[in-house]
């Protein structure tokens, strides 16, 4: 039911979730993996709007002068209606910073069906990890992840049927890249390789790998 609800109107989105997170405690392992999913989203799109917010700043506070021509203070504000509006900023950012983070809870969720064993969650880790929102892979760090998780998570998925052609492609992109940081080389970078299992993407069907 909850799946159902999410293709529907946005306005279900918070029940959706509700009925995921109760099928997800209990056991269920799809159920943790589509959570995981939708929170990320989630997240992902809450850092959008924050930085959308920040960037339309309507009071430049830092050029407006500390006092008027009579050298009265001025607080850095032009006038009451300004004071009011960085009154509600300041009750928006605090409200803000108290809320949950859908991240951390989506990984968590993420974490769980990928060790029962679903290929999509794995993917969606790597996917997090190597592709996606700095964020993620910020929050991945926090938990003690390196480049070696994803990448073990990521080959794992080799073995199921469901994500296969997508841990072909992801393996192929990183092989040509190779993966280091500046304390290891998880991955040494080889065309060879790529190129296998760029093949097997492309024969299992996947158009990106056929165009590559």
């Amino acid at each position: 039911e909850g799946s159902e609800l999410l293709a529907g109107r946005a306005a279900r989105r918070p029940k959706a979730l509700r009925l995921l997170r109760r099928a997800a405690g209990l056991g269920h392992m799809q159920a943790a993996t589509v959570l995981g999913r939708e929170l990320l989203q989630d997240a992902v799109e809450r850092d959008r709007s924050g930085a959308a917010a920040a960037s339309q700043q309507l009071v430049p506070t830092d050029l407006v002068p500390a006092v008027d021509p009579n050298g009265r203070p001025t607080g850095g504000l032009r006038s009451a209606s300004d004071a009011k509006l960085e009154i509600v900023r300041m009750r928006n950012r605090n409200r803000t910073g108290k809320e949950s983070d859908p991240r951390q809870e989506g990984i968590k969720w993420l974490i769980s069906a990928a060790d029962e064993g679903s290929d999509e969650a794995m993917i969606l880790l790597s996917n997090a990890w190597f592709e996606e929102h700095e964020g993620h892979r910020e929050a991945l760090k926090a938990l003690g992840w390196t480049a070696g998780n994803a990448l073990t998570y990521l080959r794992t998925a080799l073995g199921g049927k469901a994500k296969f052609v997508d841990a072909c492609y992801n393996l192929a992109i990183l092989h040509m890249e190779g993966v280091e940081d500046e304390q290891c080389t998880y991955l040494t970078r080889n065309p060879a390789v790529a190129l296998m299992f760029m093949r097997k993407a492309a024969n299992a069907g996947d158009a990106k790998a056929k165009l590559w």
